[in-house]
């Protein structure tokens, strides 16, 4: 192999342009002519990122960088502070490339990301890469755009040149919004009411305990301080095993009896409930001790458990006020995801007799990861 320089410089001569890379995918493409027909199944990934407003005069280039561009010379007078990302992955290897962006002025409008969403899946095509799946996170232009393309929580999923393409809201981002929505305004299943206070109440007993219930419990996770509210660390801990058995132990110890203990005992199945949720969607490796955190096969217990799933999500309402009438997103979009993540099975056993699915490379944590180390640098 050449030295680490000489690599350095062959890298830095090639051009990373706004738009799709033509050398990215033409470099994929020749990838994929030795690659089994398995390893060519991908998910296309969305996300956003703000930026700051600054203008900068490119020598080599000689233009001025910072305006808003979509690549292929579609640039405006605008400056641009947010930009939108394209990344791909494999579904059953360890691969993943960023291979477009777009700067604009403000989000991206739906349409236009509907437009380059399109032209990406079918640049992949042409690279050799079978995309069977399109992950984003639950932002407002990214609703208005699945709507655009017909994508329901009945039909999760779109069709590009006849083929489908099936569409799954970020998960990690749809378990923060759940615990963000119990925080602000709680929820209501089946005449009972889960707030907020039923879990500071059970870290104001558990963390005055030489031998805690809840070890991972702390005080951050409970009145969460400023970006806390981003980890997603904090919010899997809260909908979790030992939490759920915490408020049990809870209404035990109090004595509680009527509507109160109907409170706690449908708070600790909420958390219950969220945990396997969640794992069902986080599984990273073919066995574990726990049965929902192993890969889907035929013999898993994943779709038994999602069957119920789909019985108590729909009767989950936001508490009090006009909200209880309508579910919110993050609600409809974890039925959108049993729905979808059962059709994606069927397919993959079907097309590509497929023995197993890692569900834990349907998400955006690729693409987030890209975004941290460029604010790293």
């Amino acid at each position: 192999m050449p030295s680490v320089r000489t690599l350095q410089k062959t890298i830095q001569a090639v051009e990373f342009k706004t738009g799709f890379n033509s050398n990215v995918l033409s470099t994929m493409k020749k990838a994929m002519e030795t690659t089994k027909p398995i390893d060519k199944l991908c998910a296309i990934i969305t996300d956003e990122m703000s930026l700051k407003e600054a203008l900068r005069y490119d020598e080599a280039a000689d233009r001025v960088e910072g305006f808003e561009d979509f690549g292929r010379g579609q640039r405006t007078h605008y400056v641009a502070n947010y930009v939108s990302a394209f990344m791909v992955r494999g579904l059953f290897t360890k691969w993943k490339q960023l291979f477009g962006y777009c700067f604009t002025s403000g989000p991206i409008p739906h349409a236009r990301l509907q437009s380059m969403l399109l032209d990406g899946i079918r640049e992949l095509r042409k690279a050799g890469m079978e995309c069977l799946v399109f992950i984003c996170d639950q932002g407002a232009g990214n609703r208005a755009m699945l709507s655009r393309l017909g994508v329901t929580k009945d039909q999760p999923f779109f069709c590009v040149d006849g083929v489908r393409v099936f569409c799954l809201w970020d998960p990690p981002h749809l378990i923060k919004n759940i615990r963000n929505n119990w925080r602000h305004h709680g929820f209501t299943l089946d005449g009972a009411e889960i707030t907020w206070d039923i879990l500071e109440d059970l870290y104001a007993y558990d963390s005055r305990q030489d031998i805690r219930l809840c070890c991972r419990l702390t005080k951050k996770h409970v009145h969460l301080p400023p970006f806390a509210s981003m980890r997603v660390r904090f919010a899997t801990q809260v909908l979790s095993h030992s939490v759920a058995v915490g408020i049990k132990t809870l209404a035990d110890i109090k004595g509680l009896t009527g509507q109160r203990q109907q409170n706690y005992q449908a708070a600790a199945r909420f958390c219950e409930n969220f945990n396997g949720l969640f794992d069902c969607f986080n599984s990273k490796q073919l066995k574990d001790s726990q049965k929902l955190k192993c890969a889907i096969t035929d013999a898993s217990s994943h779709f038994a458990f999602l069957d119920t799933c789909m019985d108590w999500l729909p009767r989950l309402r936001l508490a009090g006020g006009k909200a209880n009438k309508k579910q919110i997103p993050c609600v409809e979009g974890w039925q959108h995801n049993i729905l979808c993540l059962k059709m994606l099975w069927s397919d993959l056993q079907e097309r590509h007799g497929v023995s197993f699915l890692l569900t834990n490379r349907l998400n955006q944590d690729c693409l987030e990861n890209a975004y941290s180390n460029i604010r790293g640098m």
